[in-house]
């Protein structure tokens, strides 16, 4: 998921002190440690504990180790079982084809961490782009008129858009906007419309635009880098590259099978209770589960002491998106040629505005898999609904599509096979009273003892604005934690230009920067925000926000969202 928003930002420097070394942020490992008490075998005591061996987990823990510091991941999973969502499986359920069940994509190949991952892992990726073929109710629609009448449609309601929400204080459901905007058009300028609310509002932010912020809905996320529309897919499935992270921090460095129940925290550190399980100590932890667990009146994790009602209310607020994705393998004897074909690599059908949601976009793996098999996402109401269905019903469902498609009522469903139907992973929105960024960073912010030391501290898809629902987000908020422990623990905060080059995991050979992505892994000394210079190389910096309002003007912003 992705929205389309470029930065360009201000310029002032501050610098600060040098960087720690690694002797001093690991202190004497040989002594007992002032958080493991005298009674607990050392191998339950860790400096940091990490809760997840999701994207985030695995980054905040490999940005800690190149950096000297001792942490232990807490897994839930059985062994060897990291990744989080990132999920590959390739068996006799999916006739031997690596599928990936949640995340699936590269979304801005350029510049983004996890390309550079799948470089360094040799994972095989191959980059998509806008090539789509469009279908209506009539049938094949597919010529550079109907794109362009997307686009125009498209650019005609946020320009609108912008004018409605002036002087709106109050948010409202982003459907009632919809609703008023689809009055105003013409029936083919309709249906246009309808297609791209499921495109760029429902596959794009993973609901219904009636669940969705009126004011903040378009305010997270953009693209990495690149030209717009650089998707990539892995060949031979995402999971290689968690496993290889998960490999690269040793044996020894990941506790499966453990179930966290309860985080206590205080002056002397943290204890991490596990179900059925051990106690494990530490100075520090870093929780990344989804935030969906953390929600309403039974959590899965319970805090000792309770979270701040501020971060309650944030974690409470937050309502959480579904996206499904559902693989359908064709017959190759029965494959519909005269629909779909191996060049083009995304099929679309554009559907009255009653049925967005369903069935809109499928993406050809022919080119990766070389195996007549479209992947489709699903979103929202419909996307909850279809995930109760047996599966004879979903089959009849698409199949109404595809005769759409095909252009003919024959289309039997014995020609088609789902290897996989989706499942509920729930991914963060931005939704009607969330505000954007102030509720966000609320999940992101650490949570301090007595006094004033930060103990426990909270990563994943969820807490970073710049990057929801994505995971090269969750991955950066694991190094963003990671960096807000290594501060906290030695009162050092690098040069800015310098953490953006040496605190990143993988760190580059050559010491210069090469994600396109805003570095919130870049830690400022409080009282200051992060910024960006406007040069060619988008140079990090921390600024007193004092000083900004006055640097600031047409020019020059100081985050990407849009002006």
């Amino acid at each position: 998921m992705m929205s389309k928003k470029i930065f360009a930002i201000v310029f002032l420097l501050i610098l600060f002190g040098p960087t720690f070394t690694e002797n001093s942020a690991m202190g004497q490992n040989n002594q007992q440690q002032s958080y493991c008490p005298q009674t607990v075998e050392k191998k339950y005591c860790h400096k940091v504990i990490i809760i997840g061996a999701g994207m985030a987990g695995l980054g905040a823990a490999n940005e800690l180790k190149s950096n000297g510091f001792d942490a232990l991941i807490l897994e839930s999973s059985p062994a060897k079982l990291v990744g989080g969502r990132v999920i590959t499986e390739n068996d006799s359920r999916t006739h031997y084809i690596p599928i990936d069940l949640h995340a699936s994509e590269i979304a801005g190949t350029i510049g983004n961490p996890i390309t550079e991952l799948a470089q360094k892992y040799n994972s095989s990726i191959l980059q998509t782009w806008n090539n789509y073929t469009y279908y209506d109710h009539k049938g094949l629609i597919g010529n550079p008129q109907i794109s362009n009448n997307l686009n125009n449609v498209w650019s005609k309601f946020t320009k609108w858009l912008h004018v409605y929400r002036i002087g709106k204080t109050e948010d409202e459901s982003l459907q009632i906007a919809i609703n008023k905007f689809n009055d105003t058009l013409g029936e083919n300028d309709k249906k246009s419309f309808s297609y791209d609310v499921s495109s760029y509002i429902g596959n794009t932010y993973a609901d219904d635009a009636k669940y969705l912020s009126l004011l903040y809905w378009d305010k997270i996320g953009y693209i990495v880098g690149g030209p717009s529309g650089t998707i990539s897919v892995f060949a031979n499935g995402f999971a290689s590259i968690p496993e290889h992270l998960a490999s690269d921090l040793g044996n020894g460095s990941i506790q499966y099978n453990t179930l966290v129940t309860k985080i206590s925290y205080g002056q002397n550190g943290v204890q991490i209770d596990t179900k059925g399980g051990p106690s494990y100590y530490g100075k520090y932890v870093i929780c990344t589960i989804p935030t969906y667990l953390l929600q309403g009146d039974h959590p899965s994790i319970t805090f000792d002491p309770a979270l701040p009602q501020n971060k309650t209310d944030a974690i409470n607020k937050m309502l959480m998106g579904t996206l499904t994705q559902t693989y359908i393998l064709f017959n190759k004897t029965a494959m519909p040629a005269n629909f779909w074909n191996s060049t083009t690599d995304y099929v679309s059908y554009v559907p009255p505005m009653t049925e967005t949601g369903h069935w809109t976009l499928f993406m050809n793996l022919y080119k990766t898999k070389h195996q007549p098999l479209l992947l489709a996402w699903n979103y929202g109401d419909y996307a909850r609904q279809m995930l109760t269905e047996p599966e004879y019903q979903i089959k009849q469902e698409m199949s109404n599509v595809f005769k759409i498609m095909n252009g003919s009522n024959n289309f039997d469903t014995k020609s088609i096979t789902i290897l996989y139907k989706g499942a509920k992973y729930d991914y963060s929105t931005s939704p009607i009273g969330f505000k954007v960024p102030n509720d966000f960073d609320m999940l992101a912010s650490p949570v301090a003892d007595n006094n004033g030391t930060n103990r426990v501290f909270f990563a994943g898809e969820a807490t970073t604005w710049h990057y929801p629902a994505t995971t090269d987000g969750a991955f950066l908020t694991g190094l963003r934690e990671a960096n807000r422990v290594m501060v906290t623990d030695t009162g050092k905060y690098p040069n800015p230009l310098e953490q953006e080059n040496n605190w990143r995991y993988p760190p580059d050979p050559n010491g210069k920067h090469t994600w396109l992505t805003f570095p919130e892994y870049v830690m400022c000394k409080p009282g200051h925000t992060l910024v960006l210079k406007n040069d060619a190389e988008k140079t990090p910096m921390c600024v007193n926000p004092d000083i900004v309002e006055s640097l600031f003007d047409k020019h020059l912003i100081i985050n990407p969202t849009l002006p």
